[in-house]
């Protein structure tokens, strides 16, 4: 499987008085862009992520998606994206998928599963 098309798309998205809590209303003036990347495949699966950046997708085309899962400097929209790909080639959704272990670096991070302030503590979790 290989990436034939990759395009990241803008969004402005609305944001409306009544439908934003008092705390957005403070944040944001009257919209927020968004960007959606697409990437099609030769074997005609679409993946698609969202990213509050404008990602780039230059040199995306001609890859195979699972080979970019892990690279961080591709950025989070184009990940995701990839992870939609394999996950579609697979038939194993991207939400049913579970990650086996997550290091949380904050201090105060997973109280439930670390002690306060020893500053990693490891977690299984499940995307939902």
């Amino acid at each position: 499987m290989k990436i034939t098309h990759a395009e990241a798309i803008a969004l402005n998205i609305p944001f409306y008085a009544d439908h934003v809590t008092r705390a957005m209303q403070r944040a944001s003036t009257h919209d927020e862009r968004v960007w959606v990347v697409r990437l099609e495949t030769d074997n005609g699966l679409v993946g698609w992520a969202d990213n509050h950046g404008q990602p780039s997708v230059d040199g995306l085309v001609g890859q195979n998606p699972a080979s970019l899962i892990n690279r961080d400097d591709i950025g989070f929209g184009p990940q995701v994206a990839c992870l939609d790909l394999v996950g579609q080639d697979n038939g194993v959704p991207v939400h049913a998928r579970p990650l086996p272990h997550i290091l949380v670096g904050h201090r105060y991070a997973a109280p439930r599963l670390g002690r306060r302030g020893r500053g990693i503590a490891k977690a299984r979790v499940h995307l939902y």
